[in-house]
């Protein structure tokens, strides 16, 4: 019995739909929150995709498998380097480190919220953390010593009227020594390491590093390196680097141990192995040698030497500048997602990494970093409701729901404040 045209329609269309199913069922697969998500063909990543990516990591345990790693980040991260590749003319710019060079380290995950993680003894004087030492064996805890230890930091004038008093010696307290991360992969949410090596660190969240060389950091909300050099640091919101890159006096200039000098008689430095450094915010450098910058929305710098400007906004703060450019990459785009409250609650003054006072319309309000945020009576705020105070440092405070984040900037205060 000859078909008709009806029967032949219906027959095409279920071969059809057969064939989009299967060539949809790989897609659907790729998309499980336990499997890397391969990067669109046709739509590059954003930033977004890859802070979402970190979500995805964190919430599981797939991470911890040998070989892991994660196509669209990768995709990203190789976009950005073609980006700062073409805007500064550093064709042989590379990545310090990829998946492939590291390992997963799952006790430097755990271990990230309870205290530093590195080649370093930990040492607590008078409730203050201080990092100290390379190598040796650890040392004992120790209670009550009569003084501080060579390690201990300087005193200034009230500590040392209090030296003056044996009652008031310093006590330090805790004495913990702790592993190094090398060529280590850590995932986690709120990570605080003590130095990282080679490694990669991705924080659905933020991250704290004390020593940081040749890694990758990436952070949905705001990154703290006190030194670092040749790392590539993405953060969502905020960025803090004391100390990036470094500079070094060109010698050999008129015979052995020779140093070149500037015409004002001052010794000639050369920066290096400065890093790429990325906000959806904003960054705060004190010394940047030979850094890579890319601030979407402001941007402030104590001493830049050699650094390289990408896309600079128009908020920029830079005190000392030498031999720094600008450059252009349109195609890098870096804006955090903005979020209403951002627009509403102002930063008055903080205290670095405990609290801070805004304002929500004329209501003055105190937070505390990790605590609901309430008025003077405990009771708390509705329009802050679920929200946390997550870092404050640096004059910036940054808050997260768990989901959504926003920063606020302390306001510039003159001389007399």
């Amino acid at each position: 019995m000859p078909r008709t045209s009806s029967q032949t329609r219906f027959v095409r269309t279920c071969f059809v739909a057969l064939l989009a199913g299967l060539a949809l069922a790989p897609a659907l697969h790729a998309a499980l929150p336990s499997d890397p998500v391969e990067a669109p063909a046709l739509k590059p990543p954003e930033l977004a995709d890859v802070f979402g990516r970190v979500r995805v990591a964190a919430a599981g345990e797939g991470w911890q498998k040998e070989g892991w790693r994660d196509p669209l980040i990768e995709k990203w991260l190789d976009n950005l380097l073609a980006e700062v590749r073409t805007a500064t003319g550093e064709a042989n710019r590379a990545l310090p480190v990829t998946f492939a060079n590291v390992r997963a380290d799952p006790q430097a995950a755990q271990a990230a919220g309870a205290g530093p993680v590195g080649d370093v003894d930990q040492i607590v004087v008078n409730g203050v953390a201080r990092l100290v030492g390379r190598g040796g064996p650890a040392a004992a805890p120790a209670t009550a010593p009569a003084t501080a230890p060579a390690t201990a930091p300087v005193a200034g004038p009230e500590q040392q009227q209090q030296q003056q008093q044996p009652q008031q010696a310093n006590v330090v307290n805790a004495v913990r020594r702790v592993q190094q991360l090398t060529n280590a992969l850590v995932v986690g949410g709120e990570l605080n390491l003590a130095h990282a090596q080679r490694s990669i660190i991705l924080a659905d969240g933020n991250a704290r590093v004390s020593f940081a060389n040749d890694s990758i950091i990436i952070a949905r909300g705001a990154v703290y390196v006190a030194h670092g050099r040749g790392n590539v640091i993405i953060a969502g919101h905020f960025v803090h680097v004391s100390h990036d890159g470094q500079s070094r006096m060109v010698r050999n200039v008129g015979g052995p141990g020779g140093v070149a000098r500037r015409p004002n008689g001052m010794p000639l430095m050369q920066a290096e192995q400065g890093g790429i450094i990325v906000s959806g915010d904003t960054i705060n450098i004190s010394h940047a040698s030979a850094s890579t910058v890319v601030a979407n929305r402001a941007l402030r710098i104590s001493h830049a030497t050699s650094c390289t400007f990408i896309n600079q906004p128009a908020d920029v703060e830079i005190s000392h500048q030498q031999d720094s450019r600008e450059a252009a990459a349109p195609a890098l785009k870096i804006a955090a997602p903005a979020h209403p409250l951002g627009a509403r609650v102002q930063l008055d003054w903080l205290v670095p990494d405990r609290g801070a006072v805004i304002r929500l319309g004329e209501r003055r309000i105190v937070a505390d970093v990790g605590k609901p945020i309430t008025n003077e009576t405990g009771t708390l705020i509705a329009e802050l409701e679920g929200w946390r105070l997550s870092f404050c440092n640096e004059g910036y405070a940054l808050f997260s729901n768990g989901r959504d984040d926003f920063g606020v900037v302390e306001p510039p205060r003159s001389p007399q404040q």
